[in-house]
């Protein structure tokens, strides 16, 4: 009897720790440093500064989940994936290896959580780089979701291989433009982008239903900035995999 207890002691001990949310602290970060190059001191408008300015949802835990995520962030920054202790240390590192390969140039990016429930919790990173001198900057955008019990990237996994759903990207990308005909949609696309193929970047999970990111210039001009297709769980439920179906709890 004592065992059994144990055994359903221990049970909802580990079913808590899953589902619990992961505790983050939202920082601002901001470094500067002096301009290198005669060429940028050239081109530079007046009082403008090279350096970094960085809002981050940092996770606080010393968890695996914690722990996954802030690798996902060193990731995203091209600097080592190792578990950094806080938001600090982590725009360090960034400022250390962009002033090493670039050093005039401004950067404002996010690292922000967007979407959890007990199974998943799903980041995004929003940013916008601009090189002194350049006609102008370069926004960026994509995400990332994890299932918390094993702190598995779902990212790829969401939705079904070769999955025809160009119709419900097409559908996503005319609510992004505002447009409502097919016509209307060629009209803001480069030449050639009906239908509509998958972003270069996985989807992810968010509260509306799961993301699709076009970058800058992949389908659309600059002005366009970067098309987005939100499709809903509902509309994607037929070329969603077993695993998402089981996190996302759709029912069928």
């Amino acid at each position: 009897m004592k065992r059994t207890f144990l055994f359903i002691a221990l049970a909802a001990a580990f079913i808590s720790v899953v589902a619990a949310n992961l505790q983050v602290k939202q920082v601002n970060v901001k470094r500067t440093w002096a301009i290198s190059s005669s060429e940028a001191q050239e081109y530079a408008p007046e009082g403008w500064t090279p350096g970094i300015d960085a809002t981050i949802d940092f996770p606080t835990g010393n968890d695996k989940l914690s722990q996954t995520v802030v690798k996902w962030m060193a990731s995203s920054l091209g600097v080592a994936t190792i578990a950094y202790s806080n938001a600090e240390q982590l725009v360090d590192a960034y400022t250390l290896n962009v002033k090493e390969n670039d050093n005039d140039m401004t950067i404002e990016f996010s690292l922000t959580k967007v979407y959890e429930t007990n199974e998943l919790v799903s980041y995004e990173m929003q940013g916008y780089d601009y090189n002194c001198g350049a006609a102008h900057g370069m926004p960026y955008c994509h995400g990332v979701t994890f299932r918390k019990s094993d702190c598995k990237d779902m990212s790829d996994l969401l939705v079904k291989k070769n999955a025809r759903i160009s119709h419900l990207l097409k559908k996503g990308l005319k609510e992004y433009f505002s447009v409502t005909t097919d016509n209307q949609l060629q009209e803001v696309l480069f030449d050639g982008n009906i239908p509509v193929r998958t972003p270069g970047s996985s989807p992810w999970v968010v509260n509306d239903g799961i993301m699709f990111q076009y970058g800058a210039y992949e389908i659309a001009p600059y002005a366009a900035g970067m098309p987005q297709a939100l499709i809903s769980i509902k509309d994607l439920t037929p070329y969603l995999t077993p695993e998402a179906i089981k996190c996302l709890k759709v029912k069928r």
